[in-house]
């Protein structure tokens, strides 16, 4: 019984993987990037996560301009993750972005 279980369970694991499968090769590309970009949300979370445990924040700036600076900080950060999407997992955003259109 156990086996049969374990049976059932790895063909239902299968056919979930041939439902992507065949949905990634109808969609094509359109559907990788559509993953991507339903995890930016996460990873932004994940980037901001740290922020989120800071107490307090002190600005120290010789122009006044130490909280535009952060700001300018954090969309540079931001702006580096095509970088590293493609880094970690090989796929290149811009480029998809630029079949898409």
């Amino acid at each position: 019984a156990e086996a049969d279980v374990i049976r059932m369970k790895g063909e239902a694991e299968a056919k979930v993987l041939e439902t992507k499968a065949k949905a990634y090769k109808e969609y094509g590309e359109a559907a990788v990037v559509q993953m991507i970009v339903d995890q930016l949300p996460s990873l932004a979370e994940k980037i901001a996560a740290p922020l989120s445990q800071t107490e307090k924040m002190v600005f120290v700036s010789n122009d006044g301009n130490a909280a535009s600076a952060f700001t300018g900080d954090m969309t540079r950060i931001i702006s580096q993750l095509p970088d590293a999407v493609e880094g970690l997992t090989g796929f290149d955003m811009r480029e998809a972005v630029k079949h898409l259109s």
